[in-house]
Parts: structure tokens; sequence; C-alpha cells
């Protein structure tokens, strides 16, 4: 437990960007990282449930936050299956089976409050009359600075507006510096909890999957065509995939931060752990700074199969190893899907990630097939196979497939194929919207290393992944019960889709660095700031 990686670096309560002053008291145009005040001097015991109720001291501008307590060792889980199936035979020709399987998945996880890498970027500066406010103005020389405030509203006039600078006033009220956000993850142990939560602190999230699919198939005795028979099927499955969970609110943070604090300071939203009863944030501000979230994803595949085999109708004519025997196929796909965001996402209110947008889309392919068993000798097959398909959306490919199989002795086969393959792109990869999450992310080039948001979408001009194969192998009858197998196998891909994530390009980037500049000297194997200079 204690080795687990239970504990973030992203500030909690807070760090901030207080603002440098000189001995006059004027801004010096810098800033200085500070945690919070109220930030824990030491980290309490990890194991304890409740310890570091104001997070940690990490480093000296550093409020670390310990989430372990939050989660579960394992979450509650409800699952259930049904399965049935009926066949019937006709008659001699003609049997059918139908299957039916359903299924229903769901949990119920306990969470940390809120997870790191929120739009922290975007939020406004905190004004220095933002209730619980701990960073009083004072000069370089530490002494505390006023401000003036000519209409006597209990907040300081500032120069060009709400957000310019103070005016200094040494007969004036005394104030707190205007400060930005450095790092920040909300809601943690201390103020005011959203409503929604549990008892404990933590956000509930329900998660769901569940599907059914049934299948009917038939099998046969084709008619007119002595001694071939056929297999046909229609499968129709739908899975549907619906979590239900609690974000952050970036409107509600956002007008909190924004509220009119002579006016209506019951409005206001205070990130600061608040040392006084009267600033901590009401529950209606707290309620507002969260949204209940409910996404929903739906897939639904048709498919038609339809194969018929058995020996071609050439008049009696024969190989020396025996009738040639040959199949043909038939299949028809079709895919649907259907992604919705939850409201909150559509209009871009999240704390964690970008604005979400429906995708809905749908394509079918029609496949064909056929196969042939060539009995050169009564030890020597040849077999020739073919497969087109062809998509709706544009990609198509026809990939033949050649192989041997050929026994000198009774106890031992040699056999070999070659042939081509093909993969189309996923609906999802090429159609599917921008999709944000997060990701822990290792910086080479420095010691940054956190969890930040990191984004996908999907590339309409995606082409095909294609491959030759090649394989060859051996079965050897040594003796009664004991068998040698042996396979070589062969596989060359060309245009392969992969994704790609935000750390694969930051090591991508690194190591076309080493090898334009050579092997960084700096400390931990990275380049120095004279190096990156250059």
């Amino acid at each position: 437990m204690r080795s687990a990686f239970v504990w973030s670096s992203t500030a909690t309560p807070g760090d901030y960007r207080v603002p440098n002053r000189n001995a006059a008291g004027g801004l010096t145009g810098t800033s200085t990282v500070k945690a919070d005040p109220a930030c824990s001097a030491k980290h309490d015991d990890p194991t304890k449930v409740g310890n570091g109720e104001n997070g940690w001291l990490r480093g000296p501008n550093n409020c670390a936050y310990d989430y372990g307590e939050f989660w579960d060792y394992r979450y509650p889980t409800q699952q259930g299956s049904l399965y049935s199936s009926a066949s019937y035979e006709f008659s001699e020709d003609l049997s059918m089976n139908a299957q039916l399987n359903y299924w229903d998945v769901r949990h119920q996880v306990r969470g940390s409050p809120i997870n790191p890498g929120g739009r922290v970027t975007e939020l406004p500066v905190i004004r220095g009359e933002i209730p619980g406010n701990p960073y009083r103005a004072v000069n370089s020389l530490g002494q505390p600075l006023f401000a003036q405030d000519a209409n006597k509203d209990g907040v300081p006039d500032r120069v060009g507006g709400q957000f310019g600078t103070v005016i200094l006033d040494p007969s004036g009220i005394p104030f707190n510096e205007d400060v930005a956000f450095s790092s920040w993850r909300p809601w943690a142990k201390h103020g005011t909890k959203p409503a929604i939560f549990n008892g404990d602190g933590t956000s509930p999230r329900d998660g769901h999957f569940g599907g059914i699919r049934s299948v009917v198939q038939a099998d046969f005795n084709v008619p007119f065509v002595e001694g071939w028979e056929g297999h046909s099927a229609y499968m129709w499955s739908r899975s549907l995939v619906t979590d239900k969970d609690y974000e952050g609110s970036f409107g509600g943070l956002n007008q909190g931060l924004r509220c009119d604090v002579a006016k209506d300071r019951k409005s206001c939203f205070t990130p600061f752990v608040a040392t006084k009863a009267a600033d901590l944030n009401t529950q209606a501000v707290a309620d507002s700074t969260v949204n209940y979230q409910h996404q929903r994803q739906e897939d639904i595949l048709q498919t038609f199969d339809l194969v018929i085999n058995g020996d071609l109708p050439l008049g009696g004519f024969e190989l020396p190893g025996g009738a040639i025997g040959s199949a043909l196929g038939y299949q028809r796909r079709d895919e649907q899907c259907d992604d919705m965001p939850t409201p909150y996402q559509l209009k871009n209110d999240q704390w964690i990630g970008s604005q979400g947008f429906p995708d809905s889309g749908g394509r079918y392919v029609d496949s064909w097939f056929a196969e042939l068993a060539l009995p050169i000798l009564d030890n020597l097959d040849v077999q020739l196979a073919v497969r087109d398909e062809a998509y709706n959306t544009g990609q198509s490919s026809t990939d033949p497939k050649y192989g041997i199989a050929y026994s000198p002795f009774t106890n031992l086969s040699l056999r070999a194929t070659k042939g081509t393959a093909f993969i189309a792109p996923s609906l999802g990869q090429l159609n599917s919207p921008q999709v944000c999450g997060l990701q822990n992310i290792a910086d080479p080039f420095s010691t940054f290393a956190a969890f930040t948001s990191s984004c996908n979408q999907g590339n309409p001009d995606l082409v095909p992944e294609s491959a030759d194969t090649i394989s060859a192998g051996i079965d050897w009858d040594i003796t009664d019960g004991m068998r040698l197998s042996l396979t070589y196998s062969e596989t060359d891909f060309s245009d392969r889709i992969v994704a790609t994530s935000s750390q694969d390009i930051l090591a991508n980037d690194f190591f076309n660095y080493k090898l334009a500049y050579g092997t960084p000297t700096g400390a931990g194997g990275r380049p120095t700031p004279a190096q990156l200079a250059t």
C-alpha cells in the first residue's frame, strides 16, 4: 500500500503565482510560485484515512495531494448473462438453429473528487478580495501595502477597471494580491463539498455495459446440385455503454471567480483554504461547480453469411488425386455507431478535456470469396483462394491466397501458403471527433512529469492496411503418441494504422534530437540549456 502511486503533484489546495513588488510597492512584472499557506508541512501516514486534509508540501512551492484513500481496491460489480439455443430439423435437407445471448454488467466506483489536468490556464486571475485570499500585499521589505477605495465599497480601486493594477494609497484599505493559478486540483478534503459527493468526500461513478446478440442459421443441401451443402446465418447484435459520473463545471468555477464581491459576496467561489467560516463557499456555490454527466455509446452490427461447398460438377472429370473441391461464399456486413457526449461536454462546460461532439455513422461492406482444393496427386494438394471486399466508404481490396500440402511419406507432411491481406480502418479511426482525456506525460527534455490532457481524433484520409503473408511448416508423426510440428510465418505490413499518444510524440522528438545533435550531456540524460539553445 505504501509503495503504490497514490499521490498527485497537481496542487491541492493549490499553488499560485504571487506578484513581486519593489521597495516602493510597485509591481516588478515578475511573480513567485507559492503554495497555499494552509498546506501541511509534512505528509502524514498514507495508510491513515483522512490524512492530509490540506495537502502536504512536496517541495517549498508545491502542495501535493494524497488521493489513495478515495479508491477501492476492488469496486462492487453486478453482472448477469442469459444464453438460449433452439434447433429444429425440418427434413434431411434442412435444419435450423436460433441463439440468443444477453449480458449486463454494472459497477459502482468511488473515485477522487476530481482528476488533475483541468483547464487551469483558462480561469481568470483570482482577485485579492475573493474570500479567503491569504496573500496580503506587501512591498519587498515585507511592509504591508494599502489601496485606494474611493467609493467605500471595501474593494480596492484599480487602474483600467476590475482586473487592472490596484491603486496604492497609504491612507487606504488593506488589500490582498491578485494571484493566478500555477497548479490546482479542486474539491479535495477541505472546505465545502458538493452535495452530490459521497459522505466520505468521494465522487460516485456508475458504469453500465450491456448487449444482446441473436443468430438464426440454417444448414441445407443445395438444390439441383448433387452432393453440395450450404450454410447461411443472420446475426444482429447491439452493445450499449452508459456511464454516469460527476465532472467539474468550468462555467461554474469561472462564474464563481468573477463574482461581485461588493454586492453579492455569497456567490463567490474561493479555491483557498478558508480560515474563517465566513470565507467558506456556500453549498449553492459548491454545487454549481460540478455537473452530473450521463454519456451514452451504442453500436449495432448486422451480418448475413452464405457459404456453399462441394465437388465441382465436371461430368466425371477428376485429377489423379480425386475430385476438385470448391467453396463459394458471400457476406454482407452492416455496422452503425452512435456516440453521444454529455450535454455539458457539448457546451464545453467541463473541467477536463475539450468540447465533445456527437459521433454517429455507419457503413456496409460486401464480401465474396471462392476456394478450390486441387488434389494433384494422392499425396499432393494445391489450394487456391480469393476474397474481394468492397466498402461503401470507398475502401476495397481483392486478396488471393495459394497453398500447397505434400506428404512424401505417410507420417510426414510439408505445407506452405502465400497470400495478401487487407484491413480497412474502423469507423472510429476514420470519423471520431476530437476526444481529450488524462494521460501521464514525462518530458525527456526536462524534469516535467505529470498527468495532463491528451487529445486524439479520427482521420478521414486513412488508407487501408495491407500485408503480404507467407508461411511454411512440417508435421511429423515420429511414433505413436509423438508428433512434431514446426511452422514459420512472416507478415509484412504496409500502411499500418496506429494511434499516436502525446508521450509517443515527445519520445519521437527526443529521438530525432539525439540523431541531429548527439546524446545530451545534461543531468539525467537531458539536454543542457545551452544545448537546447542551439
